[in-house]
Parts: structure tokens; C-alpha cells; sequence
């Protein structure tokens, strides 16, 4: 008997007894049964609505800007989320390495939040913080060390990672003297305009890597040749790639070209 029936049993266990002496054993056993059904289906809704009440879902923010956290998920919505997350296999032709499960959730979950907001998806903003000295030129180790770049959420970004947001992100400059004064605070510049990521789509109409069919409300914009690079926001230098081949570009090191023709080709690290 589990705990949480026996506790109920503890409740109604004069009742029980009673029945117990009064009714012949057969009868006894369907009063038993009556009441494990009665006890269990109090209990499962009692298991519902605590199950409802305790949802939750915690972000950690990590130093490098990454996070980690929990959830707890009533049944209902357990249902709806494992059948959104659990995608099938990579398959077997892809050149990169193939996702393990708990990639290709991750993945799907961000695709899912930026198609939730709108066609356009949830974009990251990136702030670039530069102290008045390095607008001066006036000591390049200190402009080294003061030049930052940071998402609006998540912290301080660098590297490949930084590269791969660059590619369809949008940007605002904090000017500062010293740690404490802002000199300057500009609005977050546009990202790539509706109509050129609009335009790339039709072109594309996928996930460009070779053999990935992605459509392309589940794309990101990649620049071949990088923003920070001095590369280009215009429909030659832009293309569709997925979330994992995007990733693969930047984190991953693998080159992506674009022939005269037009056709994409890429060269593993």
C-alpha cells in the first residue's frame, strides 16, 4: 500500500471495518474495491493539480553567456512539448557529425521560440561596448581590453559563437568613459531589412548546406563573408542555413563558399 493510500486508509478505517464485519467476504471485496477506485482517482486529481501548480522552467546564466537550468512539466504539457522536440534522426548522409537526441531538442527548442516571433523569429541584440579611449586611438592594449561585445540577456560573447549571431542579429553602441560613464547609448540598429530576408527565403526557400532540406522559417540569414568581417548585408552574401548547420559553420570551422554561378559548396575543418 502506498504511502499517500495509506494515509486515506488511516482516514477511513473505522468505515472499513464496519463493512467488514457486516458483509460476507465477496461482498468485503467489492466494498475494497470501491473504495481503491474512489481513493486512487482523489488522489490522481490531487497529483494533477499539484503537478500544475508546481510548473516551472529556471535559466542559469554561465560566465561565457551560455545556460543551463530545469523544468517541471504537468502531464498535459509534457504530452504537447516531447511530441514538439523529438524530431527524428539526422540522417546518415549528413556530412557533419550527426546530433545525438538531446541536441536536436535544443535546437528544435530555439527554432520553436523564433518562429513564435513571428516570421521575422527572436533575433539577438547585441550591445558593443567601447570606451572613449579606443574611439581616441590613444593606447591600442587599452582599446583591446575595452572593446566588448555582450548580448542584452546573456553577458559577455565572443568567438565563433559571436560570429554566428553577427550573422542575423541587431547592434547598438554603448560609448563609456571609464567603468562608470556613459557617454553614449544608441537604439538597437535594424536587423537584416524584412524585404532582403524575404527575398533570400524565396531564393533559397531552404537550408542551403548540402542535403539538409530545412524550410526556411527555421533559418537563420548567414553571412558568407562575416558582418564583422566587413562583409556585405546584401542577397549575394546572404543564405539560408538551419540552426545546426549554422553551427556548424561557425563553432564547427567548416567553410562555406558561394561559386560565381551561385551554388554553395562547403570543406570540412
Amino acid at each position: 500500500m502506498s504511502g499517500d493510500r495509506h494515509g486515506r486508509f488511516a482516514v477511513d478505517e473505522a468505515e472499513l471495518l464496519a463493512a467488514a464485519e457486516q458483509s460476507s467476504p465477496e461482498q468485503f471485496d467489492r466494498v475494497v474495491h470501491a473504495w481503491r477506485a474512489r481513493v486512487d482517482a482523489e488522489l490522481d486529481a490531487a497529483a494533477a493539480e499539484r503537478s500544475w501548480r508546481e510548473r516551472s522552467l529556471t535559466m542559469q546564466l554561465a560566465f561565457d553567456g551560455s545556460s543551463y537550468g530545469r523544468f517541471r512539466l504537468d502531464p498535459t504539457a509534457t504530452e504537447i512539448v516531447a511530441a514538439a522536440l523529438d524530431t527524428p534522426p539526422d540522417p546518415a548522409h549528413t556530412l557533419p557529425e550527426p546530433r545525438n537526441l538531446a541536441q536536436r531538442r535544443a535546437d528544435t527548442l530555439v527554432e520553436l521560440c523564433q518562429r513564435a516571433a513571428g516570421s521575422g523569429g527572436a533575433r539577438a541584440t547585441v550591445d558593443v561596448v567601447v570606451d572613449v579611449e579606443t574611439l581616441a586611438g590613444t593606447n591600442d592594449t587599452v582599446a583591446i581590453g575595452r572593446l566588448r561585445q555582450e548580448l542584452s540577456r546573456g553577458g559577455p560573447i565572443s568567438g565563433p559563437g559571436l560570429d554566428r549571431l553577427l550573422c542575423d542579429a541587431s547592434f547598438r553602441a554603448l560609448v563609456t568613459d571609464g567603468p562608470r560613464t556613459v557617454l553614449a547609448y544608441n537604439r538597437a540598429t535594424p536587423d537584416i531589412p524584412p524585404a532582403l530576408r524575404r527575398a533570400v527565403q524565396i531564393r533559397d526557400r531552404h537550408c542551403t548546406f548540402p542535403g539538409c532540406d530545412r524550410p526556411h522559417h527555421w533559418c537563420d540569414l548567414h553571412h558568407i563573408v562575416p558582418r564583422n568581417r566587413g562583409g556585405p548585408t546584401t542577397a549575394e552574401n546572404l543564405t539560408l542555413l538551419c540552426r545546426f548547420h549554422h553551427g556548424t559553420i561557425h563553432e564547427g570551422r567548416w567553410q562555406l563558399t558561394r561559386a560565381p554561378d551561385g551554388a554553395i559548396a562547403v570543406t570540412s575543418p
